[in-house]
């Protein structure tokens, strides 16, 4: 005879010998208790994985569009100020073609000495070319692009960087202006 956990002396009998006197097994004990969960899965966690598993096929992984989703120019404002400024003068004017060597180490002078007088100096980087299309200008923005990530790459903040094109007739050639704000 086993006694159960309450000792009040009942026989407890295994499946095998409840088998045996032709009587329906016993339920396991969790079956007992009611722990359905145990003997099955449960709905409700089915339900709550497919919802995590909902919620995470909208995600997308984080790259460079996640905080600035559309390149932008400068703004209308921005150009109305360097083209109202057209008559102040370069900090810097780099003739095309130049190579990046070439005027590196200059630019990289007048920059310190920008910072030195004003701390939080701002630069306008302007391509200017003879010519009014875009064929013109191709060349002088695409150095003034290059010319502005090597300002970047000196510290100065992107914040503290414009980038323009301007057509002006008078010009000798394309160039590259670097002026200071």
């Amino acid at each position: 005879m086993i006694y159960n956990s309450f000792g009040r002396g009942k026989q407890i009998l295994t499946n095998m010998e409840m088998m045996a006197a032709g009587r329906k097994p016993a339920l396991s004990i969790a079956a007992r208790l009611g722990y359905a969960g145990v003997m099955r899965r449960s709905p409700l966690r089915f339900v709550l994985s497919a919802a995590v598993l909902a919620g995470l096929a909208g995600c997308k992984l984080v790259d460079q569009t996640t905080f600035a989703p559309r390149a932008y120019g400068p703004g209308p404002a921005q150009v109305a100020q360097i083209t109202a400024n057209s008559a102040r003068i370069p900090l810097v004017t780099i003739r095309l073609p130049a190579r990046a060597a070439d005027y590196r180490a200059p630019l990289a002078g007048a920059v310190r000495a920008a910072e030195a007088r004003k701390p939080d100096v701002a630069f306008d980087v302007v391509a200017v070319a003879p010519g009014a299309t875009a064929a013109d200008l191709r060349p002088a923005t695409a150095a003034a692009a290059e010319v502005m990530r090597a300002i970047g790459a000196m510290g100065v903040p992107d914040a503290r960087l414009a980038l323009g094109a301007q057509s002006v007739p008078g010009s000798p050639g394309p160039e590259v202006r670097v002026y200071v704000r």
